[in-house]
């Protein structure tokens, strides 16, 4: 997705506007932010583990309900302070050294208070594996429920080790694929729990 700097830069701003202002031990915080080599850099701590779905493979013995529990407060915390995240899933939750988990990438998020005016992205909102019906069929944007349809999916990704409807990898249209198993609801490997 080729967007001008003007663009670029109103996404970056609302990211680190957004991001700025969250304050909860299962979201990562944001501590400040650079230029390197004309790009602009948001600045967290490293957290070595990786996102939730290296964890749980790594680890045979991780609490699955626990990291969901984590995952579910930290939803129910950006919603409560009227925070649409719009692209939950597995790579965007980071696991902690002490098992605590991290809900990162406010790029596409919204305050449903607040109106801000910057350019809609339309169809390159969230990841498709993980949104609502609704959202793929454009009946609706970004919605509180949507993100807990996507806390399903990542819940589901949690406990199979894989992504929803991971055995659609059709190849070149694998989009479109996907797009249709979640539109008539076809697995989306809950055949793994």
């Amino acid at each position: 997705m080729d967007q001008s700097p003007y663009k670029q830069l109103k996404r970056a701003t609302r990211e680190l506007y957004f991001w700025s202002s969250y304050k909860h031990v299962n979201i990562l915080p944001l501590l400040g932010f650079a230029i390197l080599n004309g790009k602009l850099a948001m600045i967290s701590p490293w957290i070595e583990n990786g996102s939730v779905t290296e964890y749980v493979k790594k680890q045979h013995t991780a609490d699955y309900y626990g990291l969901c529990t984590q995952l579910s407060r930290a939803i129910n915390y950006l919603h409560t302070n009227g925070v649409i995240h719009g692209d939950i899933k597995g790579d965007n939750v980071l696991v902690s050294n002490e098992g605590i988990v991290k809900v990162m990438d406010f790029g596409v998020s919204i305050m449903a208070q607040l109106r801000i005016e910057f350019t809609h992205t339309g169809v390159g909102r969230g990841t498709e594996r993980w949104q609502a019906p609704e959202i793929l069929r454009r009946k609706s944007d970004s919605s509180k429920e949507g993100d807990i349809y996507a806390l399903g999916m990542t819940i589901i990704e949690i406990y199979t080790h894989d992504r929803p409807y991971g055995d659609t990898d059709i190849g070149h249209d694998e989009k479109s694929e996907i797009i249709m198993a979640v539109l008539v609801g076809g697995s989306c490997g809950t055949a793994n729990l």
